[in-house]
């Protein structure tokens, strides 16, 4: 009856400091609502595979190829099974543990030992335990803490795979399409190298001809220097983005690459909603992210909470024991023991209070970063519609222009065939028309390019695993 008392002592100071829960300010509120609104809308959302849009099979399979071969992605798929399975694992906690066990010892105890009579003896001890049960009574929900911090921490993995995948699927768009442009580039530099030299040609002629001043025969061979020049640098750049979209793809750089199409794709448009809010952007990984950081940080922080209550494991076995195996397996040899454990936090010296001091505020600033996130995240996308609408107007002005170098062109091709205008004007706005090719080319890539800038700050179309913070207690 007095261990009883002393017991229910125990039990009742053990309630009484689980009521000592250390006090702390109130947390902070994520931000709820963000609105950025885009220019010309069509009410549709950024959609999976949005790239098939520009209608190109060879970029399809080049992105597939890239999802299939990356090592990068393979070690983030890698990852998350691993996440995964810590998630088993401490899912795990939830059941008894229940295992088996068997020992033989063969000993010899001193004759100065405690054992009294078996001192001096040679002995044979047999333990058999068939049945060893332990179970964690989980009446805060500490295993279930522990859990929701294990799938949090796997669903921030998993959010990183899909980051590497955005960016990876955005990388290979954007070099190919880069790399695609090289090549018209290059092609067109050539062509304006061989017109630079035939103007440089001309010029000389009529420079010994007395026509023509000494001056415009050096100033149209720097012109013609120049234009060799940008080609060697052009067909470097070229170069470099092959290898580029090979590593990108997980192939070596002897591997081969489809041949450049006749001329890149140019959507007239790209559908945006009308707005874009905090849903919208929910989808981005790094928001996802944020926002698992931030549950992890919560299930910290209640886990500090438990820890001021009594903790209670309940043990169990069943088994043979004997002291010289001949007896092992008499019913005499049988025993068993039910031991149920209580650790009761006392007294810690300021442990516990400090502890949950410091996973509120680990939790108050994932609050902030969840916030920066966002708002960073916003700013991006704000800066990538303004490129988007201002790409799509030089892309129309480098269109605009090329149809008037090429009227040109084909103005001076005619007069020069009539005996109206000298050879050397008709080249010379050949050269215009090229230069003209280039820049719609470059702008067409730039466009391209904030499309797909565009598409992957919005998430690439992909679906939220974690919906926004409504609870930040």
């Amino acid at each position: 009856m007095k261990h009883f008392r002393i017991a229910c002592g125990l039990l009742a100071a053990g309630a009484l400091s689980a009521g000592c829960v250390a006090p702390l300010p109130r947390s902070p509120l994520p931000i709820t609502s963000l609105r950025v609104a885009t220019t010309g809308g069509s009410g549709h959302p950024v959609t999976p595979d949005w790239w098939r849009q520009f209608a190109d099979p060879r970029l399809d399979r080049l992105v597939a190829a890239a999802l299939a071969d990356s090592p990068g992605l393979a070690e983030a798929r890698a990852r998350v099974m691993a996440a995964n399975a810590d998630v088993s694992r401490v899912d795990a906690l939830l059941y008894p543990h229940a295992q088996a066990s068997a020992t033989v010892i063969h000993g010899h105890n001193s004759y100065n030992g405690n054992l009294y009579i078996y001192n001096g003896k040679t002995y044979s001890l047999g333990v058999i335990d068939p049945l060893q049960v332990d179970y964690h009574l989980d009446l805060w929900g500490e295993d279930r803490e522990r859990i929701a911090v294990a799938e949090a921490d796997a669903r921030i993995v998993e959010a990183r795979q899909v980051q590497t995948e955005l960016l990876l699927t955005a990388a290979v768009i954007k070099t190919y399409f880069a790399w695609e442009t090289a090549n018209h580039l290059v092609a067109e530099q050539e062509a304006e190298v061989e017109l630079a030299d035939d103007a440089r040609r001309i010029l000389a002629t009529a420079v010994r001809a007395g026509v023509q001043p000494p001056s415009a025969e050096v100033t149209q061979r720097a012109a013609w220097d120049h234009a060799r020049a940008r080609l060697t640098e052009l067909t470097q750049h070229r170069t470099a983005l092959r290898y580029a979209l090979l590593a990108l793809l997980g192939k070596s750089s002897s591997a081969v690459l489809p041949d450049a199409r006749a001329d890149l794709p140019a959507p007239k448009t790209f559908p945006l909603p009308p707005t874009i809010d905090l849903d919208a952007l929910a989808a981005r990984p790094d928001i996802q992210i944020a926002l698992w950081h931030a549950q992890a940080a919560r299930h910290r922080k209640k886990l500090a909470k438990i820890a001021y209550y009594p903790d209670i494991h309940l043990t169990a076995f069943a088994g043979l024991t004997s002291l010289g195996l001949a007896k092992m397996f008499y019913s005499s040899s049988e025993g068993f023991a039910v031991a149920p454990a209580i650790r009761l936090p006392l007294f810690e010296g300021g442990a516990l209070d400090a502890n949950l001091r410091a996973r509120a505020a680990a939790y108050d600033a994932t609050i902030y970063a969840y916030d920066k996130t966002v708002l960073d995240a916003a700013a991006q996308v704000a800066t990538d519609l303004a490129e988007l609408d201002n790409s799509k107007r030089n892309f129309a002005d480098d269109a605009d222009a090329r149809e008037e170098a090429k009227r040109l062109a084909a103005i001076a091709d005619t007069g020069y065939r009539s005996g109206v205008l000298p050879r050397l004007v008709r080249v010379r706005a050949q050269i215009r028309q090229r230069g003209a090719d280039m820049a719609l080319q470059n702008g067409t890539l730039r466009w391209l390019t904030a499309i797909t800038d565009t598409a992957t700050d919005l998430g690439g179309g992909a679906q939220p695993s974690a919906q926004p913070l409504s609870d930040p207690r």
